[in-house]
């Protein structure tokens, strides 16, 4: 995985959000993301980069959620 982003034996990615968060991604996770949305199967890279440099940012619906876009994947 190039860009920032890191893998630990296959099962979780991780990389740093644009405020310094560390934001893991676990095999589990991910599946439950390809469950409703399968078009992204080939896409974990460009969801990485998008983590690390959204293209436009969202408050969430709790106070500590916030969502991250980017044009392209899916």
């Amino acid at each position: 995985m190039g860009g920032g982003a890191r893998t630990h034996d296959g099962r979780v990615w991780e990389t740093i959000d644009p405020d310094g968060r560390r934001v893991v991604l676990s095999t589990e996770r991910w599946l439950h993301v390809l469950e409703g949305h399968d078009e992204l199967a080939e896409e974990l890279d460009a969801i990485l980069a998008g983590l690390r440099t959204p293209e436009r940012r969202r408050q969430g619906r709790w106070d500590d959620e916030e969502w991250f876009y980017v044009a392209g994947p899916g």
